[in-house]
């Protein structure tokens, strides 16, 4: 358990991590709801009266209540109540999306989180007012809260890039593509239960997971057109630099390397990760991807 605490500080320590900055935010909005619950208590004897918050921040499955709080397809998936609820979220996002930060960057983190939260709260939308069986249900008016359907994106994300990595789970190893096959499955087989809502958004999160690392691996003319654009204003704008050696380090390899990889190169790695899985990949290659997801964050 020390140990486990050890690693969590150390990771917080760290300069620029969008693990860090996604917990923080689901922390932060979990404290704020619970102290105006608190808030509304001491002054009503109702800590009820204090859901008036969540009216505002939770997203609707009724078409006419979204149209009045269309922000609520983003604030969602910042929002939990239950200690545990938040608890299993953060967890997965702390251990997946360190290893997803890692190999891809901040910046590709969180787009996954942030697009398959919008996927989630869609696909939400979508079959609760579609199927008969949702609409008419007692569950219909329940609305959508959780960071649920954002971390399944980064889960089978980093899974689809890497579905090979293990990682310690208790008292055996267990590879990534295994963890998200059980999420999914798990995902469909309760919508039965008593969230067929959240379960939705847990599916439309993981189908966006998994098209986003494909997408990740193919360049696309809009892909050229914005690096031409951001290289040009580059050498217009900005002065020239002299070339600095970068050194990162982490528990399984090490770059010294003064040169940026090419991107053509970045996407022949990734096309190889995808088709073949990380194992695949030359030393090399492994250091490229490596040094490529730092300059990203």
């Amino acid at each position: 358990m020390a140990g486990l605490i050890d690693d969590i500080k150390a990771s917080f320590n760290k300069g620029n991590s969008m693990v860090r900055k996604l917990i923080i935010a689901n922390i932060g909005v979990f404290l704020l709801i619970h102290a105006v619950k608190l808030f509304a208590y001491f002054i009503t004897g109702n800590a009820d009266n204090g859901n008036a918050i969540n009216h505002w921040i939770y997203m609707p499955a009724t078409p006419m209540v979204f149209i009045t709080r269309p922000w609520s397809i983003f604030t969602y998936m910042f929002v939990h109540e239950g200690i545990f609820h938040i608890l299993f979220n953060l967890l997965w996002l702390y251990y997946l999306g360190g290893i997803f930060q890692e190999y891809l960057g901040n910046k590709k983190l969180l787009k996954a989180y942030i697009y398959g939260g919008l996927a989630g709260g869609a696909l939400y939308f979508i079959g609760m007012n579609i199927f008969p069986v949702l609409r008419y249900s007692a569950y219909y008016p329940y609305p959508l809260h959780g960071a649920s359907a954002g971390v399944m994106a980064v889960i089978v994300g980093i899974a689809t890039l890497l579905p090979n990595y293990e990682i310690r789970l208790f008292i055996f190893n267990i590879k990534l593509k295994y963890i998200a096959l059980f999420m999914v499955v798990s995902s469909f087989i309760e919508m039965y239960g008593n969230n067929p809502g959240g379960n939705l958004a847990h599916v439309g999160g993981a189908i966006i997971g998994y098209l986003y690392i494909r997408y990740l691996s193919k360049r696309t003319f809009l892909d050229r057109i914005e690096e031409w654009t951001v290289g040009t204003w580059n050498k217009m704008f900005k002065k020239k630099d002299k070339k600095k050696i970068f050194k990162t380090y982490t528990t399984h390899m090490r770059v010294d390397n003064p040169v940026r990889p090419d991107q053509d190169e970045i996407d022949a790695i990734l096309d190889k990760i995808s088709k073949s899985g990380y194992d695949s990949l030359t030393r090399t290659e492994r250091e490229t991807l490596f040094k490529a997801s730092k300059q990203d964050s």
